[in-house]
């Protein structure tokens, strides 16, 4: 039986391997086509062949088992052709490593990378067992190239052919008998089992697989004819400037440890066959028959010059030229390309497969000049243009033609349609008037083309045939809009007939409050009835008791409609429980004491529960004593104390000496100056008493005067000192100067108003100042001692914009608006108000409670409605701006005061470069925590109301740094407690 097989692949590449098939009839008794299955008495002995291995060095030019580039062609196509030869184009034997004569993909980071794949040939078709021992030169570096570099060691066996070849049962023919791998050397041993039973190597998919009965049906037998068995190929990393060649293996080394004495062996036909062939030597590939037993290395001798016939041929087989090439070079006279006239089907060009100029010729070789169809680019054209008119066709010739070639496609004459009319819009005939009405459109391509038709309506009622009122028809005409009205039922008249009434609702329900109980009649009179149903309110009888109360179950009475019958019910309450007195209970005790109840209709019904107790301070703190608060049970009466607070720690109120008067703080004489400690939130009372011809003017603190009572009474919330001001009515004289905010601008004591000096007036935003409470000329004539006003008027040019909800109002005097109202001047008293709000807010602060607040205005300001579930003071910042032409920046705050609490106090706590921290009242007189920082200063707001805004007036006159505020609200909460709350911080850094 013969079997043809024309070529075999690896199944670790598509064309790493190509096993060669041929007939070894003068190997045996009887003849064979590559294929067939070897006759064990056919098995060749060690006379008959001489096995050689052939090493074949390519470019390592891929990842891990990627190692064969633009060399797959040759291992595929090959058939019945020596290894050697197929790989001629792709090995490098002879080339350096280096730039030139590698291919740049075998080298990465100035590393260069080979293979050496092993092929045995000459071997018989057939062996059992294979080794072949070799080691290296210093040059190689076995390993696998990887994505990080190269891997040095056993993986540089990049194909084992072993593991690629089965038995019909997926069992490798090829296994690893003993391979070994040292740091200096590697021995490949694979070999076929002794197999009861084999049939041909055929290629299935991506795998040899060894087939008893598979496409090419192999007979029994022992072993399989092959040409040539590839061994596998083994990676190197190569020194740059290396020769590659044989020699860079070595085969038979002494040195090698004795257990591996270099050998190369072949064993024929079966592993117990034992037919051997040992390693002696290199020999040359072209040179004598090896002795019998030896295994020869295949030489790299160089083959002989030979010529190549050149053949330059068509797609058809046109013959276009023949020449002939020496081996390894270029063609030199390739023939002209052929050329083909276009076509409806494209226009043509001519290219060789490939090009003649570029190729090494080591074979005869057919170029075929490839025919390639490009189609047209079409390209239109229209001539012979004859236009349309409105009512007369036109026309025109298109030709279709290649843009690239000219070549003419088609050319059609084409008719142009008639453009045909234009109408305009249908309009109403005057001259017609209802159903006979006509419109008529007007062609706007020529006015002088009309149209003339019957108008055509649609009807709809507009207005309801009713017992009084006709049905009224409005006709209107779809096309030009004309309309017109007509009576097209006369009215019905009609007489009411309403039935027993129905309830609304469901009868026997739990009654709810503010539901509408009702019933409905229905008219059953004839004609169309303007109001077919009447609803009244059901009239309810005084109730029925349906279910008697009990002590711990609700009754209920029933109440019914004395018309429709509908009924609702009410829940009698149950009598509940008769309690006693609440009883402490002895065994618990302060907070977690208890009191109990006992029912007196049921001694066995008690109820215990925690004692509600009231607390209620029973001993103050002082500057010496802490505060005791005693609770009380409001319903048992049981009762306990606990210490509450601390100690006060005292506020220093200190009193500068005065000369025209004497002053007292809380009854000490503090004429000559003086201090004195008092509890924090705690009240004290200043007294100045003038001398004979002066006048008490007021209490200063820094340049205000917060008070001009004679008897100040007020709370220590901050370290503070007073300046009683007298002004003596004789001579010397006193003027003091104070603008719109009680700041003392200037304080002189002079011989006569002559002598005074009027200082100059702050800027303020908004206002222009309009000169003092007293002219020049009253105040130099003055001969008494007098306080004088700077006075103020209202900026007209100075506005700004309020923005609230838009569903609120803000308004002034005669202005108002939704949601904003712009050009609103500076200091505007502004009210902003919204149904169902319970506080407003600024920059989501609560500055106001309920569904108003009134404001004065000082810059642009957005207010917006808020949720307050409780109340409490509060105080906010509303802006920080620096006043034109002047160093000093306003600080506006705003204070709102709740029912139930008392206004004390309120103002400022400032000063430079502070942070949030260092504004506080306890902080007053200290250096702030930076190293550029001021003093903390304090000013107090000297208005009384409850809730309203207050202004600081403060900047730093060489306009560096940052001024800082933050507004303060001081008031008593309703259990007497002295508070103080502060705003967020307001801070104005210089430009």
């Amino acid at each position: 039986m013969r079997k043809s097989a024309k070529k075999l692949l690896s199944g670790v590449m598509a064309g790493l391997m190509v096993v060669s098939m041929a007939p070894i009839s003068a190997l045996a008794a009887n003849s064979y086509e590559p294929g067939d299955v070897v006759a064990k008495e056919d098995y060749v002995t060690a006379a008959d062949i001489a096995p050689e291995v052939d090493i074949v060095w390519t470019a390592y030019t891929g990842l891990n088992n990627a190692f064969v580039t633009n060399g797959d062609a040759e291992w595929e196509n090959s058939a019945n052709n020596d290894t050697y030869a197929d790989l001629s184009k792709v090995d490098l034997t002879g080339k350096t490593a280096n730039k030139t004569d590698f291919p740049a993909a075998a080298i990465k980071s100035d590393k260069y990378y080979v293979t050496a794949s092993f092929i045995l040939k000459n071997y018989g078709g057939q062996f059992g067992n294979c080794t072949l021992s070799f080691g290296w030169d210093d040059a190689l570096k076995i390993g696998k190239r990887t994505a990080k570099g190269f891997t040095a060691g056993d993986c540089g066996m990049l194909v084992p052919s072993y593991s690629n070849v089965t038995n019909a049962d997926g069992e490798a023919y090829l296994i690893d008998s003993a391979t070994k791998f040292n740091d200096t050397y590697y021995s490949l041993s694979i070999a076929t089992p002794h197999l009861p039973e084999t049939g041909s190597v055929v290629y299935v998919g991506n795998d040899y697989t060894f087939e008893t009965d598979g496409p090419l049906g192999g007979d029994d037998g022992l072993g399989v004819k092959l040409d040539g068995l590839y061994l596998g190929t083994v990676g190197f990393q190569v020194a740059e400037g290396t020769v590659i060649s044989d020699d860079l293996l070595k085969f038979g080394v002494n040195d090698w440890p004795a257990n591996d004495p270099g050998l190369c062996n072949l064993y024929m036909g079966s592993v117990d066959t034992n037919r051997m062939y040992t390693f002696t030597g290199m020999t040359e590939y072209e040179g004598t028959t090896p002795a019998m037993g030896t295994l020869k290395i295949a030489g790299n001798s160089a083959p002989e010059t030979k010529s190549y016939t050149v053949n330059y041929v068509t797609e058809d087989g046109k013959d276009l030229g023949t020449e002939t090439v020496e081996q390894g070079k270029s063609p030199a006279s390739v023939p002209a390309l052929p050329t083909k006239d276009p076509d409806a089907a494209g226009h043509y060009s001519y290219a060789w497969d490939t090009d003649p100029t570029t190729a090494t010729i080591s074979a005869d070789t057919i170029f075929t000049a490839k025919l390639t169809t490009t189609p047209h680019n079409p390209q239109t054209l229209e001539s012979n243009i004859v236009d349309a008119t409105c009512d007369k066709d036109g026309s025109k010739t298109v030709t279709t033609s290649c843009s690239d070639c000219g070549y003419v496609i088609s050319k059609n004459n084409v008719v142009i349609p008639a453009t045909g009319h234009k109408w305009g819009e249908w309009k109403h005939d005057d001259s017609t008037a209802k159903a006979e009405s006509k419109h008529t459109h007007i062609c706007e391509n020529d006015a002088t083309h009309t149209e003339s038709a019957a108008c055509n309506f649609t009807s709809q009622v507009t207005q309801n045939q009713t017992a009084v009122l006709p049905e009224i028809t409005t006709y209107t005409c779809k096309d030009c809009g004309y309309s017109y009205t007509e009576e097209t039922k006369p009215a019905l008249g009609h007489t009411h007939n309403y039935g027993a009434p129905v309830a609304d609702y469901t009868s026997g329900e739990a009654f709810v409050e503010g539901k509408d109980y009702t019933h409905t009649a229905t008219c059953t009179g004839e004609g169309t009835c303007s109001q077919p149903t009447k609803t009244d309110k059901c009239t309810f009888d005084n109730g029925v008791e349906t279910k008697a109360a009990t002590c711990t179950e609700d009754g209920v009475k029933t109440f019914t409609c004395t018309e429709c019958g509908g009924t609702y019910t009410v829940a009698i309450p149950a009598t509940g429980h008769a309690w006693g007195q609440w009883s402490h209970d002895a065994a618990t005790a302060e907070a977690d004491a208890t009191h109990t109840r006992v029912c007196a209709n049921d001694a066995s019904h008690k109820e215990t529960k925690a004692c509600d107790f009231t607390a209620k301070v029973t001993q103050e703190a002082t500057l010496d004593q802490t505060e005791i608060t005693t609770y009380t049970c409001k319903d048992c009466g049981y009762s306990y104390t606990k210490e509450t607070a601390p100690a006060l720690a005292g506020v220093t109120v200190t009193v500068n000496a005065v000369e025209n008067g004497s002053v007292t703080l809380a009854g000490q004489d503090v004429t000559a100056g003086g201090s004195k400690k008092f509890a924090e939130n705690g009240t004290y009372t200043l007294v100045a008493t003038p001398n004979e011809n002066c006048t008490f003017v007021g209490w200063q603190t820094g340049n205000k005067i917060v008070s001009t009572d004679a008897t100040y009474t007020t709370v220590a919330i901050a370290d503070v000192t007073y300046t009683p001001v007298f002004a003596e009515s004789a001579k010397p004289v006193q003027f003091t100067f104070v603008d719109m905010f009680n700041n003392v601008i200037s304080s002189q004591s002079v011989a006569s108003g002559a002598d005074v000096k009027i200082p100059q007036a702050p800027t303020y935003t908004g206002y222009t100042f309009t000169g003092w409470s007293a002219d020049e000329a009253t105040i130099k004539a003055a001969t008494s001692s007098m306080t004088v006003y700077a006075q103020y008027e209202k900026d007209a040019a100075a506005t700004y914009t309020v923005t609230t909800d838009a569903d609120a109002t803000v308004a002034y005097g005669s202005n108002s608006a939704q949601g904003t109202l712009a050009d609103v001047p500076y200091g505007t008293q502004v009210t902003v108000s919204k149904a169902g709000a319970t506080a407003w807010a600024i920059d989501g602060k609560i500055v106001a409670y309920g569904d108003s607040y009134t404001f004065y205005v000082a810059s642009d300001v957005t207010v917006k409605a808020a949720s307050a579930t409780t109340q409490a003071p509060v105080v906010a910042a509303v802006s920080a701006n620096q006043v034109a032409g002047s160093y000093k920046v306003e600080f506006v705050a705003t204070r709102a005061m709740v029912d139930g609490c008392t206004y004390l106090k309120s103002g400022f706590v400032y000063g430079k470069n502070l942070t949030d921290a260092d504004l506080t009242l306890a902080n007053v007189g200290k250096k702030g925590s930076a190293d550029n920082s001021g003093v903390v200063k304090a000013a107090y707001a000297n208005s009384t109301e409850g809730s309203t805004q207050f202004i600081l007036s403060y900047g730093i006159s060489a306009q560096t740094g940052t001024a800082s505020a933050k507004a303060f609200l001081t008031y008593k909460d309703q259990k007497g407690k002295v508070q103080t709350v502060y705003s967020d911080v307001m801070n104005h850094t210089y430009a």
